[in-house]
């Protein structure tokens, strides 16, 4: 019973960061003094070239195209929840990937550079934003 409590508070994050970023990429929300803006990465049409699947890129700074945490005026956790965002072209239409990924209370990874957990539960979710001129 632990392990699905610690699993369903990881998906609850992980559902947090990406309401989070997709309401700052649309505009809903804006950012918070003292938080980090989101920024999406230039645009990219292969799919293997994708920032979200490396985990280097969620150790980097926002300004260079890392993540964003969720500010605490948003979701309280020991670990904040975190996203990040990459504009594709996808046929004749540009999108914007958000990626974000929640972490249970007792979440550790492992200290080299693999970013594989050591301990408690991390779940990853996706949306994709089509982006339209008007």
């Amino acid at each position: 019973s632990d392990n699905n409590r610690r699993s369903n508070q990881a998906t609850q994050a992980a559902q947090a960061a990406l309401r989070y970023c997709e309401q700052l990429l649309t505009g809903e929300v804006t950012v918070p003094a003292g938080a980090t803006a989101l920024s999406t990465a230039a645009a990219e049409s292969n799919p293997s070239n994708e920032r979200w699947t490396s985990f280097s890129n969620w150790k980097l700074a926002t300004n260079a195209g890392g993540p964003v945490s969720v500010p605490s005026t948003v979701y309280t956790s020991s670990k904040a929840p975190q996203c990040m965002a990459q504009k594709r072209t996808l046929g004749t239409s540009e999108v914007i990937v958000v990626t974000a990924r929640g972490f249970s209370d007792n979440y550790a990874e492992n200290s080299d550079a693999s970013g594989r957990t050591k301990a408690g539960s991390v779940v990853w979710l996706q949306s994709i934003i089509r982006l339209e001129t008007l």
